[in-house]
């Protein structure tokens, strides 16, 4: 009787595994997949996916992501001559040959500012700009924190031919990823292309940048140097 007992409980606890198995296959698989799916939606919203690859180039060892997002607030323009501005973004990656390029993504910035009310000293408030460009491609961070670079080639409308000379407009802006320290940047229009002012922003960022949003801040834009506007939107 003592061991038909025992045999009765020993198959007992084969089926309880077998079952508890089969639904640890079905129901775990099931709970894997849909997290996978929810933490893709969570790390697109908060900008980044994970780190696809880490590998080295040049003795220098990288992160590789395939998801960065770039922000910029226009704050103020003062330039009666600057209607249109555009702003095209390089980035680093590695070319089909293994070589690590800057490569100018496809989408840009093209902001019009006419009729937007953001002229007259940025009256009212509310007239500020903001945007985000999204750049869904593979970008190359240095593993050891240090900073690369984003290029920012930046045209800016002037509807007069050339007079002879170099003209010049200003913009006002801060890194918002690493401090809300002033830069300025000149841009100036040639003799081969009067219509635009031009100039190139290089924008660092390193492996911590990365998980937020990498952003320019209160850009203003004036025709002379140190007319930015008015002091209240000065935080």
């Amino acid at each position: 009787m003592k061991n038909k007992i025992l045999n009765f409980l020993g198959v007992k606890q084969v089926c309880c595994y077998v079952l508890s198995l089969a639904c640890f296959i079905f129901w775990g698989c099931s709970n894997e997949l849909l997290q996978n799916e929810v933490d893709t939606t969570i790390e697109r919203a908060d900008t980044r996916t994970e780190v696809l690859d880490i590998i080295t180039i040049g003795g220098v060892q990288y992160e590789v992501y395939d998801y960065l997002s770039f922000e910029t607030t226009v704050g103020c323009v003062y330039a009666t001559t600057t209607s249109h501005l555009e702003i095209k973004i390089s980035y680093p990656t590695v070319n089909l040959r293994g070589l690590l390029v800057n490569k100018e993504w496809k989408d840009y910035y093209d902001y019009n500012f006419t009729g937007t009310n953001i002229y007259d000293w940025c009256v009212p408030i509310e007239s500020i700009v903001e945007d985000q460009l999204y750049i869904d491609d593979k970008i190359y961070v240095p593993i050891d924190g240090s900073d690369t670079y984003l290029y920012l080639n930046i045209a800016a409308n002037c509807p007069y031919s050339w007079s002879g000379n170099k003209e010049r407009i200003w913009i006002r802006y801060y890194f918002t990823h690493k401090d809300y320290n002033y830069r300025y940047l000149m841009l100036e229009n040639s003799e081969d292309d009067p219509q635009h002012y031009k100039a190139c922003l290089a924008v660092p960022f390193n492996s911590s940048d990365i998980y937020g949003h990498i952003s320019i801040g209160d850009v203003r834009i004036s025709d002379s140097y140190g007319n930015w506007g008015p002091m209240y939107l000065d935080y």
